[in-house]
């Protein structure tokens, strides 16, 4: 598993996929780059959506103490995920933790998500915009099913087709980006 611990695209990081399906999700963690109430003064940006928009990785953590790290990287088009190990992001001192239950910073849907179980993960690919993206990975998101709870998206920039990481409802989704996504079931 210590090869896990390197960041890489989903379709790289099957195991920890799999570990996710069925498994209880117990904490949904931003790490931001900003304290939430830089974040939450940007303009065009309601307080609620720090947890789903700040800059910074997400961890997810199981009941089984699994602690999974997302991200995106530009250069790949893609969202990028990792086994997060002590002393791990957590204990970055730049890192400002934003849960996924703060009553302030965060969609209720989020806390909804808590204590569930993921029934299902897919890998989500979008297709090439242009002829550079052709020989990228283009792994734009990781989808999970949760049982009793909302859709999660883990996303690069499908909430505004940018090159940002974003944790996002499915409703979230720009509209215009649904026709050239498609879903690689794990």
């Amino acid at each position: 598993m210590i090869a896990m611990t390197v960041e890489d695209i989903p379709s790289q990081r099957r195991s920890l996929l799999i570990a996710l399906r069925g498994a209880r999700v117990v904490r949904l963690t931003r790490y931001s780059w900003s304290p939430a109430q830089t974040v939450a003064s940007e303009p065009n940006l309601r307080p609620e959506l720090v947890f789903s928009r700040a800059a910074g990785p997400l961890l997810i953590t199981l009941e089984s103490g699994l602690v999974i790290g997302v991200a995106s990287q530009p250069a790949l088009i893609s969202v990028t995920l990792w086994l997060d190990q002590p002393p791990g992001t957590a204990a970055d001192p730049d890192l400002h933790p934003i849960e996924a239950d703060d009553p302030q910073f965060s969609e209720p849907g989020f806390a909804q998500m808590l204590g569930k179980r993921v029934v299902d993960v897919n890998i989500v690919r979008r297709d090439p915009a242009s002829e550079s993206w052709r020989d990228r990975p283009r792994e734009v998101g990781v989808r999970l099913t949760f049982e009793g709870a909302p859709e999660l998206i883990l996303s690069h920039g499908l909430h505004d087709n940018s090159d940002d990481f974003s944790v996002l409802l499915r409703r979230d989704v720009n509209a215009a980006l649904w026709p050239l996504l498609h879903d690689a079931p794990i």
